[in-house]
């Protein structure tokens, strides 16, 4: 398994010190002193399965994973900030949050848990990704409006989230900054299910 295995995990190891380390070929400094990168995105859309529903620690795994990969690059590259490119599945850290916005029924079989990942403080910035077209298949009888509802509830779900459970955002505690991106975003919402 790519998470635990030693040798994957050196492979790994080495190709972000080449990374980092590469000279940018366009302004000539060195990635890790770079300002035109913003951050590290050390994964796009990991998962870690066969999880059996989150019983055999596969989720706990990618996380420890993310996490002890974070405290690589930050030791290499003090300058930028690191995050992970997740689906933003909720797992079983958050059951209630995955009944109700993660978009079928066993998500957390991916070995994906958005809350146990990001819950690492080497971890800048939270990512989520969205597919209602993909993710919403398993029935045809799922209209346009019925996913940009479920994608509203995803995201709002993953601002509570961030701002209630992790602490993110420390302006969102009197409400203005999660407050106006909310309403811009049901007016946005709105004026596409108009048209």
């Amino acid at each position: 398994l790519f998470w635990v295995d030693p040798g994957a995990k050196k492979l790994y190891k080495d190709h972000v010190s080449f990374i980092v380390n590469r000279k940018n070929s366009i302004n000539g400094r060195v990635y890790k002193s770079d300002p035109t990168i913003l951050a590290w995105n050390l994964v796009n859309e990991p998962r870690c399965e066969p999880a059996g529903n989150g019983k055999n620690g596969s989720s706990a795994k990618l996380a420890r994973w993310l996490h002890d990969t974070a405290a690589l690059v930050k030791s290499l590259d003090p300058n930028h900030r690191v995050t992970a490119g997740l689906e933003g599945f909720f797992g079983p850290s958050s059951p209630d949050l995955a009944a109700r916005a993660n978009p079928y029924a066993q998500p957390d079989g991916h070995g994906a848990d958005f809350l146990a990942a990001f819950g690492s403080p080497l971890l800048d910035f939270c990512c989520v990704h969205l597919y209602p077209n993909q993710w919403l298949t398993a029935s045809s009888s799922f209209s346009d409006a019925d996913r940009v509802a479920w994608a509203a509830r995803w995201v709002e779900a993953h601002a509570e989230a961030c701002a209630s459970r992790l602490g993110a955002n420390q302006r969102a505690s009197d409400g203005s900054v999660y407050s106006s991106c909310q309403s811009a975003r049901r007016s946005r919402m709105r004026s596409r299910l108009a048209s």
